[in-house]
């Protein structure tokens, strides 16, 4: 994990994309289906991803932004879009490799578009300016709702939802390395998977880490489809989002996961497609849950919430988490995490305990 020199302030508009201006409460009784909390967004969703070089890399309005930790802009570029969305309902997911050579883009219409990162530091021998400038490499029309670089080589997992596919979901294990187009090299077929990463925890970088529609987490093979392990289910809603964070170098902080829960309920008396109504029907319901490899037995997962509260969402969106993380201080190795969401300009910040080995 990087370690960034940067506000709780600073970070917090890093994260935040603010597209939703409704102030309504997220406790509408309006009507939905619970599978809409799978159906993947355009709406209200904006990406970021950070590099191991502590590079911030942000999505938004057909546009790559590379910032640094005091959010100047060091670089960015246009990126092509369908005919058919607007400038902010056009990017699914974003993805940097671990050595802050590629960065991956998932584009509905269009698939995975994937660009060369070159980074320039100048300013002589304490090397302040930095420049960030990107290059198109390659272009796979895959429907990537998800998109993960490995964190040990250039192997990227792309995953269909199973809201969107007829035989279940669909993981795609891709070599981002082509020079000419990525090469799709393993296909996995997982009946009930929404999203997965690759697994931080240990040295065995076939392993995925996969969350299901009824909110279970499992350790997943990639090259067999084994089920590894089942790290239980904190949350019975459907499992939206995961980040796998890697042990330090130094082994002082531990490997975790950070897990993200989203369900919707629906009232039958307001089933009504032809509302006027601005906003997404339903009953919008969040948790957000920590696995972490070190704790002790049975306290494994941080079940913490919602975390962020956040506005009304747009007919179309869903509500998806953010989170990011750095070592805020190299001598006592304090851990923190940011989360923050696509429909809040809030970002709360977690401390992990290493004394009660718990967040």
């Amino acid at each position: 994990m990087a370690e960034l020199d940067v506000s709780a302030a600073a970070l917090s508009e890093a994260l935040s994309f603010p597209l939703v201006t409704s102030s309504k409460s997220n406790t509408s009784t309006n009507s939905n289906t619970a599978a809409d909390a799978l159906t993947p967004t355009l709406r209200g969703n904006n990406h970021i991803c950070s590099s191991s070089e502590g590079i911030v890399y942000r999505y938004g309005n057909h546009k790559i932004e590379a910032l640094d930790s005091s959010l100047k802009v060091l670089g960015s570029t246009s990126v092509p879009g369908s005919a058919n969305t607007t400038a902010s309902d056009d990017c699914f997911d974003v993805s940097c490799s671990f050595d802050n050579r590629l960065l991956v883009v998932s584009m509905p219409q269009v698939g995975l578009l994937c660009y060369n990162i070159l980074t320039n530091n100048s300013g002589g021998a304490t090397g302040t300016n930095t420049e960030v400038t990107f290059t198109q490499r390659w272009n796979l029309e895959l429907v990537g709702n998800t998109v993960r670089f490995s964190p040990s080589d250039h192997r990227l997992i792309s995953i269909e939802q199973s809201s969107i596919t007829s035989s279940g979901s669909v993981i795609h294990i891709c070599d981002a390395a082509c020079a000419t187009s990525g090469e799709v090299i393993r296909t996995m077929h997982l009946h009930d998977a929404t999203t997965a990463d690759w697994w931080s925890g240990s040295s065995n970088s076939t392993s995925l880490v996969v969350g299901n529609r009824d909110g279970s987490i499992q350790m997943v093979d990639s090259q067999t489809c084994a089920i590894l392990s089942d790290l239980s289910s904190p949350c019975a809603f459907p499992c939206t989002y995961l980040k796998s964070y890697p042990r330090s170098y130094d082994n002082n902080t531990p490997a975790f996961i950070a897990a993200g829960f989203y369900n919707i309920t629906r009232d039958d008396e307001d089933d009504d497609d032809d509302s006027d109504d601005e906003d997404e029907p339903g009953r919008h319901e969040t948790e957000f849950a920590i696995y972490t490899l070190d704790a002790d037995p049975n306290e494994e997962w941080n079940v913490l919430g919602d975390i962020t509260p956040f506005f009304s969402i747009p007919r179309g969106g869903k509500h998806v988490f953010f989170t990011a993380s750095t070592i805020i201080s190299k001598l006592d190795h304090t851990l923190l995490l940011m989360v923050g969401s696509n429909l809040t300009n809030e970002l709360s910040t977690l401390l992990y305990d290493r004394r009660q080995k718990c967040w």
